[in-house]
């Protein structure tokens, strides 16, 4: 079963559709950074598309993630294109990306338009070798220039097919380049490049692109419809004899507040062998209004979800089902198997048509804890020695020098005896007198690394650092340790 990504979880649990209390993607020493937008692209991976296929292949540059607010930095701008993206809950990529890089296991992207949900497509997004920026304005003038255009002839046929000027690189999210039109058209393209054949989309681009600026021009002209409901967002088709066609469609949406009144009651469930169960109501009551998890604007009538992966709950031990609005989970008298897992909800998004256009998803984490003997991650101790021996033979501290290239390999260090996932502290523990004087230290991103950063400001002596590691049956207070004895600080 798919682990969830810990972003998802925190945007969820928020109710804020940004912050959360993972670390940003940027740094302050980063001389570039990118941001990826339609809405805000959070977990989409960044990469360079060497094969130009707008996908992610197995052996493509990945650069990082970008994070709550669509960036991620980086100290210098890689060569080739960057690309970005998008993943979904068990997508083909996201699969294909797993297999290559299983710490991208549970890890897809939100569109920040609709912090609460991930993205129902898998998507490419490019920019060009000159912006900061990926949106699918960028992308479409990319696609100009792999016809044999130059970016200054790709802007002049963007600015042509859309009957006015535009800057293709401005941020129209944010500050003095918000643009709700711009916004929208972007939302269509991407919506459009999603749902129909990519070598179509790149074909009539120009034809889509003035098609989409009818449809944005419909929307400001209509009363009854708003440009900045992000919701909303009719698609063009495209045919195989190249003509177009638009459908109108109200993205079907996860209600924040719900999914955290949802998320907030499992995070609190023991669920262990004394669980019996529990009902969770997918409603809520908001400014005196009953309101479902899922809203569709072109459904009427409730919007009763379905659980899309009960037979994998099954199997580590529970019951879990859709009555009356709500969700039962119950035990099934088989031995609960300790570990996080995801409550995965599925409801279908209909078009003003009534045609199922896809699926919208809520994914919930819930943690089972068994009672048994399970152990503690085991440490290897040849392993820790040899660090050991790392350290004493290569460190040396001395103030005013700044720390380079003390980075150790601990991603054999720990085993666990029932193969359970390891979960490490936040950061290694460092001697607080070593902190003070200016050494630092951090995991990479995946736990395989750790390296120790700064600038010693004074002299010391007797300092160590500290390896915790658990898996998720342990809880507060259990850790395997691994101590390791850093080199004394001298003048």
């Amino acid at each position: 079963m798919k682990k969830l990504s810990l972003l998802a979880a925190s945007i969820v649990i928020g109710l804020t559709g940004c912050g959360g209390d993972g670390e940003e993607s940027g740094s302050s020493s980063a001389s570039f950074t990118l941001t990826a937008f339609d809405g805000y692209l959070s977990n989409a991976i960044v990469f360079i598309d060497s094969n130009d296929d707008s996908s992610w292949s197995r052996g493509e540059t990945i650069l990082g993630l970008t994070n709550q607010a669509g960036q991620l930095s980086l100290a210098t701008r890689p060569e080739g294109v960057i690309a970005v993206q998008t993943l979904t809950p068990n997508g083909v990529v996201q699969q294909r990306l797993v297999s290559d890089h299983p710490e991208y296991e549970g890890i897809y992207t939100i569109d920040m338009d609709r912090p609460a949900q991930p993205m129902q497509q898998e998507v490419v997004l490019k920019t060009t070798a000159s912006a900061n920026v990926v949106s699918p304005l960028t992308d479409w003038i990319v696609i100009a220039m792999e016809s044999g255009q130059s970016e200054q002839q790709a802007i002049e046929s963007l600015t042509t097919a859309l009957g006015k000027p535009v800057s293709p690189f401005d941020n129209y999210l944010s500050g003095n380049t918000t643009d709700s039109e711009l916004h929208k058209l972007a939302q269509i393209l991407t919506e459009t490049k999603a749902n129909n054949d990519i070598a179509q989309y790149k074909q009539n681009r120009e034809a889509v692109v003035t098609k989409a600026q009818d449809l944005v021009d419909t929307i400001i002209s209509d009363p009854n419809l708003d440009v900045d409901n992000s919701h909303y967002i009719p698609t063009i088709e495209i045919a195989l004899d190249n003509t177009l066609s638009s459908k109108s469609n109200h993205l079907i949406v996860v209600n924040q507040h719900v999914a955290g009144a949802v998320q907030q009651t499992l995070s609190s469930l023991m669920i262990n062998d004394s669980f019996s169960g529990v009902t969770i109501p997918l409603t809520k009551s908001i400014d005196g209004i009953d309101t479902e998890l899922f809203q569709d604007a072109d459904q009427t009538g409730s919007i009763v979800p379905s659980l899309a992966n009960s037979a994998e709950l099954s199997a580590k031990g529970l019951n879990a089902v859709i009555v009356a609005g709500a969700l039962e989970i119950t035990p099934n008298g088989t031995s609960l198997v300790s570990g996080e897992y995801q409550i995965n909800l599925q409801a279908s998004d209909l078009d003003s048509g009534g045609n199922l256009v896809t699926h919208g998803q809520a994914l919930f984490p819930v943690t089972i804890q068994a009672a048994s003997n399970n152990q503690l991650p085991i440490a290897d101790d040849k392993v820790s020695q040899s660090l050991q021996g790392q350290i004493t033979a290569d460190w040396s501290f001395q103030v005013g020098t700044p720390i380079s290239n003390m980075t150790l390999d601990i991603s054999n260090l720990f085993n666990d005896p029932e193969g359970d996932k390891l979960k490490f502290g936040t950061r290694p523990r460092l001697s607080y007198h070593y902190l003070e004087r200016g050494i630092d230290v951090a995991y990479s991103a995946d736990f395989s690394t750790l390296t120790l950063s700064g600038t010693p400001t004074g002299t010391a002596s007797d300092g160590t650092m500290s390896i915790d590691v658990q898996d998720h049956f342990h809880g507060y207070g259990e850790w395997t340790t691994v101590e390791l004895k850093l080199p004394d600080i001298t003048q």
